[in-house]
């Protein structure tokens, strides 16, 4: 996961990086500076929710 932040704030530092996380996983992202976005929804029957982490978070 730091290795892709990383990279992507290389590329586009001034954008911020999004992603449809596991419901389950959205502790994990939030530890890595992500914020919820979205209520749950399903995605091919397994609960997901929209996470952004925005650019400029600290690392």
């Amino acid at each position: 996961m730091k290795k892709a932040m990383e990279t992507a704030k290389q590329y586009w530092p001034s954008e911020a990086i999004t992603l449809a996380a596991q419901a389950y996983l959205k502790a994990f992202y939030e530890s890595h500076g992500f914020l919820a976005v979205s209520d749950e929804y399903l995605e091919d029957g397994i609960p997901h929710i929209d996470m952004v982490r925005p650019a400029g978070s600290p690392d």
